[in-house]
């Protein structure tokens, strides 16, 4: 019998198992021999892992998903709220409980602990997606029929609990099966389950740190005495000094020996250093396996001034982009129909992600003349204002053919002006024609005189 069977027990006529799809996952226990189990939930007690799945949920949640409409020409626009109920679902509420960041942080963070994440998509009486409703991962499996059609089952919970609103068993099209990498293209791997062991070294190497501090797991020294001790001295000595001296709580107390009693500090071994060097490892093994620059889990031994920013650009290209690709992917395939929404799409906007400096992002606008200045007014969050609507143009980018009243105007001028011994550097600089410059001869203009000669009459 599958585990899946021994687990759920399916309907057998409506659903052959999958065994790769099975959820949840039997606690595993971890490797470097300690009781505490190595699973998607008791992985974020790691102070590293909590980190780097917050970072990319956060980062991804916080981002607008908006919706557009692919013209002939190819260019899109955006579609509003009031042109289509599934814009603002998007963009705003997802389903009467959750917000858009809400909804779209837990999907990033159930990807990065589960590998899958499953959401349930109603539909309303015209046949549109009216809502999305995330699945509790650790209570979903999949299920294959003899006809290739993937099922979908949730564990019925308790009463009143998180999925019992939810039914048991969902068809393909009733599912947005999110998935991260994988190997078959059905299922994605856990990211916990295929890295237990690092992330159980680093939970070992917390509970040492623990038994360490609170308990004094390593003694500091000794107690020593000239004669042996009865049963009853040794036991009431142990038990005072454990009372007044062991723990961090009591450290600094000052010790009262008798009856011959002395103390010898032992010297700490240069092993502790190199624990300490293991956990600052492991942070970085956490932030590999995430693929999160280590100095947005606080690790900043690498990071400098020169690269930081270059580092949250890579984190945005290379870390969350995959993930909201997936799901901007999977979502124009389920929630919009090719056919009928003629050719709407969503994308996350990461714009303010690769935001740089306000010195930076104005420079930027001024060599931008592609864009109207009421839109880059609207990417700084101002309000639009009259006769800023037109794309301009620098006077220094027109080339010479270019034969516009404006433009032939001002080379007339600077005709004028040389003619009247004006030297033609100035004339040219003065109208923004400096590009001309080294186009004196060919606009039939006697060049500049000597400064030494005077000119002929």
């Amino acid at each position: 019998m599958s585990i899946i069977r021994t687990l759920v027990q399916p309907e057998p006529e409506r659903a052959a198992p999958v065994g790769s799809g099975v959820y949840p996952f039997a606690p595993i226990t971890s490797p470097v021999g300690g009781p505490t189990p190595v699973t998607e939930l008791t992985a974020l007690r790691y102070p590293a892992v909590y980190a780097a799945v917050r970072v990319l949920a956060e980062s991804g949640g916080m981002l607008p998903l908006l919706t557009y409409r692919r013209a002939a020409n190819g260019d899109r626009q955006r579609v509003e709220d009031a042109d289509d109920p599934r814009v603002r679902m998007l963009r705003l509420q997802p389903n009467p409980l959750m917000s858009a960041m809400e909804m779209w942080e837990a999907v990033i963070g159930v990807l990065n602990l589960y590998g899958n994440a499953y959401i349930y998509k109603p539909r309303d009486a015209y046949g549109r997606v009216s809502a999305l409703w995330l699945l509790p991962p650790q209570a979903s499996q999949t299920f294959r029929d003899e006809n290739g059609t993937l099922w979908y089952y949730v564990t019925p919970g308790p009463t009143g609990s998180q999925i019992q609103q939810f039914t048991s068993l969902y068809r393909e099209d009733e599912i947005i099966h999110l998935r991260g990498f994988g190997l078959d293209g059905i299922f994605g791997l856990t990211p916990i389950t295929m890295h237990r062991r690092a992330i159980g070294i680093g939970t070992a190497a917390d509970s040492y740190a623990e038994n360490f501090y609170l308990n004094q797991a390593r003694p500091a020294g000794v107690l020593s005495t000239a004669g042996n001790l009865t049963d009853v001295q040794f036991n009431r000595l142990k038990a005072e000094w454990e009372a007044s001296h062991a723990g961090a709580s009591n450290a600094g107390k000052t010790a009262v020996l008798e009856a011959g009693v002395s103390w010898q500090t032992l010297t700490v071994p240069n092993d502790d250093a190199q624990f300490l060097e293991s956990r600052k490892f492991q942070v970085t093994e956490i932030a590999r396996i995430f693929r999160v620059p280590p100095h947005m889990i606080g690790d900043l031994d690498r990071a400098t001034f020169s690269n930081i920013e270059q580092q949250a650009i890579e984190f945005v290209t290379y870390s969350l982009q995959p993930w909201l690709t997936r799901i901007e992917q999977r979502i124009n395939l389920e929630v919009f129909d090719a056919a009928l929404d003629e050719g709407m799409f969503c994308e996350f906007l990461v714009d303010g992600l690769l935001r740089g400096d306000t010195a930076t992002r104005y420079a930027a606008y001024a060599q931008a003349p592609w864009m109207t200045d009421n839109e880059k007014r609207r990417r700084e969050n101002l309000p639009a204002l009259d006769g800023l609507d037109e794309p301009t143009r620098p006077l220094n980018v027109a080339p010479v053919s270019q034969a516009d009243d404006d433009f032939e105007q001002r080379v007339q001028l600077a005709i004028a002006a040389i003619k009247a011994k004006v030297d033609p550097a100035v004339a040219l600089k003065v109208l923004g024609l400096e590009e001309l410059t080294s186009d004196v001869e060919q606009l039939a203009l006697p060049p500049a005189p000597p400064a030494s000669e005077e000119p002929v009459s």
